[in-house]
């Protein structure tokens, strides 16, 4: 569990919740019990909507929460006893004075590297990163959801009031309709927001390269057009879709990778391999000794090459 003091961070975490349990206080006092009362289609949107405002909840804490993917600062260092050979694959970050695994990056928030490292999102106040990316996608889907079912909610019980013969107290239709606007915006905004953030979720995924490395990739290929010839191109093994959407929310059911849940989603590392040879390394140049690397794990560098990445 990882938690950052990041002032601009806590303020976003705490806004974020701030506006669920104001849509979820308008929704249900102030549009479903005065509208729909208690008949049974009040029922099922009060269950359905506080469902999705309960899986929004538990995917943001576990995307505040979780860790992303932190390189071990002691675990690969730059140098033991004097020098330690690069591992194949691997790059050096002197930021962290560590050698770290392939798309791993620095967050210049979170000053440490991290695996598969998208970008570092103020409203989880965390790096979208290897391990927390499945909770992240699934806050902006129950937001989504959240946005839509809010908005369907005003068009219907507003269609209820207008069709009544016997309207309320023009104060108490003023507070309703103050509210309502209010709500309507949020949605209307943070609905629009997400759904952008989520299509490039969804493109990263496909492309198999996170914003960092799209980032880097282009400036890559700028570089090698100009005659780099250090900028040669970098690939890795190429993958189906359905395999990359599974390194992301494990190789389960799909029906389950709507569950914020750890146990039912967590991917093995592609690298893990390598990082068991670097291990061995690691060990035998503090015993003076020659590494012995087994055949049954020998790296891989197209397996690890950082020059795109799953999520």
């Amino acid at each position: 569990m990882v938690f950052r003091c990041d002032a601009c961070g806590i303020v976003c975490v705490f806004f974020t919740y701030l506006l669920v349990i104001y849509s979820d206080y308008v929704v249900v006092f102030h549009l479903i019990r005065p509208v729909l009362k208690s008949s049974l289609s009040a029922i099922f949107n009060t269950v359905a909507f506080n469902l999705v405002v309960f899986l929004l909840g538990l995917s943001h804490l576990c995307a505040v929460l979780a860790d992303p993917g932190v390189v071990p600062l002691g675990r690969y260092p730059l140098t033991q006893n004097g020098a330690l050979k690069r591992p194949s694959g691997w790059d050096a970050c002197t930021r962290c004075a560590i050698y770290r695994p392939p798309r791993s990056h620095h967050c210049r928030v979170c000053r440490r590297c991290i695996r598969r490292m998208d970008h570092h999102c103020p409203w989880i106040n965390n790096c979208v990163g290897e391990y927390n990316q499945k909770y992240f996608i699934l806050f902006l889907v129950y937001v989504g959801a959240l946005c839509i079912h809010a908005l369907v909610l005003v068009v219907v019980c507003r269609a209820v009031i207008n069709g009544e013969t016997n309207h309320s107290d023009s104060e108490t239709d003023a507070i309703v309709v103050a509210h309502t606007v209010i709500l309507v915006a949020i949605c209307c905004l943070f609905g629009l927001f997400v759904l952008a953030i989520f299509s490039d979720q969804m493109k990263s995924i496909m492309d198999d390269e996170t914003a960092v490395e799209s980032a880097k990739n282009r400036a890559r290929s700028r570089r090698r057009a100009a005659g780099d010839p250090e900028m040669g191109d970098t690939t890795r093994q190429s993958l189906s879709r359905m395999d990359l959407f599974r390194e992301v929310f494990g190789p389960g059911p799909v029906y389950l990778w709507l569950l914020p849940c750890h146990h039912l989603f967590q991917p093995r590392p592609p690298d893990s391999d390598l990082e068991c040879v670097v291990d061995d390394e690691l060990q035998a140049h503090e015993l003076h000794i020659r590494p012995t690397i087994t055949p049954s794990t020998p790296p891989e560098p197209s397996e690890t090459d950082s020059s795109s990445i799953s999520f």
